[in-house]
């Protein structure tokens, strides 16, 4: 569960009754925590950022002791401002664990990150949507995804767009 208001996201357990137990409070690397994507024993929270902070992933290997910071795994998202602008929406895992899309919406952005022994390359590909305002998106059969956008930004995407590497 990510605490936006703390910087933090929750690790719970599900009771055998259906309740729900905290078990731990991480912070999330870096700020206004939105999303979580999880691959095996491999967490990634996908942090929108602040005036201060840029919108971020950062990754976590999930632990019988904890949660545990993924050295050399955060990552800024393809336009790295600053400001909270990109409108971070959703992060999750395709590939069976080996790439990491997330969208931004106010960006027009999908961005996508290779994974290797839990951490994100750095080089990311970016696919700017000709007026797409991505929202959020279904995987299906780990590589086609399916987004969901706006009736406004329907009506003005004319073409597909091309990845681009940033």
């Amino acid at each position: 569960m990510v605490n936006a208001g703390d910087d933090s996201f929750s690790e719970l357990a599900l009771d055998p009754d259906g309740t729900l137990s905290l078990l731990s409070n991480v912070p999330s690397g870096g700020a206004t925590p939105v999303s979580l994507a999880l691959s095996g024993t491999t967490l990634y929270v996908l942090n929108a950022g602040s005036a201060t902070s840029a919108a971020n992933i950062s990754g976590f290997t999930v632990d019988p002791a904890g949660l545990v910071p993924i050295t050399g795994s955060t990552q800024t998202l393809s336009t790295g401002a600053v400001g909270g602008a990109e409108g971070a929406e959703q992060i999750a895992f395709v590939q069976n664990g080996a790439v990491l899309v997330v969208v931004e919406k106010a960006k027009d952005n999908i961005d996508t990150f290779v994974v290797t022994s839990g951490v994100a390359a750095a080089g990311t590909f970016t696919t700017a949507g000709a007026g797409m305002a991505p929202y959020g998106f279904g995987v299906y059969r780990e590589s086609l995804i399916v987004v969901t956008q706006p009736p406004r930004a329907r009506a003005r995407a004319r073409t597909p767009s091309r990845p681009r590497a940033s």
